[in-house]
Parts: C-alpha cells; structure tokens; sequence
C-alpha cells in the first residue's frame, strides 16, 4: 500500500514540526511550510501532494490566499485541501472562498486522511 502524502501548512514552526511528527508516526509522509504560502503552492506544483493540509487556527487568511493559489492553477486544483481548527467565523469565510475543501479539528484529522 502506497503511502499518502500529505503537504501541511501552519503558521507556526513549533506547531507545524510538532503535528509532523505526529502525521509521520501515523505513517505518512510529510512535507511542510510554516512561513511561506508561495512557497507552499510551487513546492506543490513541482510536487503534488496527496492531500494539502492548511491550518486555520493562525493567521487564517494566510491559508485562505495559499488555498487560493492552489486552486486557481489546473494542475494543482484538484488536489484535495484539507483545513484544520480555526474559530467558525473564519470556516465560513474559508468554506465560502475554497468550495470543495473539508474541515475537521486536530483530533480528528488522522480519521478524515483515511478516506484518501
């Protein structure tokens, strides 16, 4: 069985090694960004990934625009994006800007990766 990659993107630098690692021990593989949006969308156009994850909980818009970029390009826009926590007003916001993406919390998103 064929590992899923999973391209993960948060704000923070402790928290995007710490969920990682977390990812990683669940067995797949893990690239990440903490800084950069547009070097999230060219590292995935050079490289797709399975499935992008983009936390909401930090700087929300950051991962609205990184989402954003990823969509608008034909060979990225149909990788699955996956957003992360985040209060409601910005899931709204982000739900109303990347139709077709999913969210789920951090306790949950090992169970929602399954379905990829």
């Amino acid at each position: 069985m064929r590992k899923l990659r999973i391209f993960l993107c948060c704000w923070s630098e402790t928290k995007t090694i710490s969920k990682a690692k977390e990812l990683e021990e669940a067995g797949y593989i893990v690239a990440f960004e903490s800084f950069d949006g547009g070097l999230v969308y060219k590292t995935i156009k050079t490289t797709p990934s399975d499935v992008v994850v983009i936390d909401l909980d930090e700087k929300p818009s950051h991962g609205r625009e990184t989402a954003r970029a990823i969509r608008s390009n034909k060979s990225t826009r149909e990788i699955p994006i996956i957003f992360v926590g985040g209060d409601e007003e910005n899931k709204l916001k982000t739900a109303e800007r990347i139709p077709n993406s999913a969210f789920t919390s951090w306790s949950s998103i090992k169970s929602i990766l399954t379905k990829f």
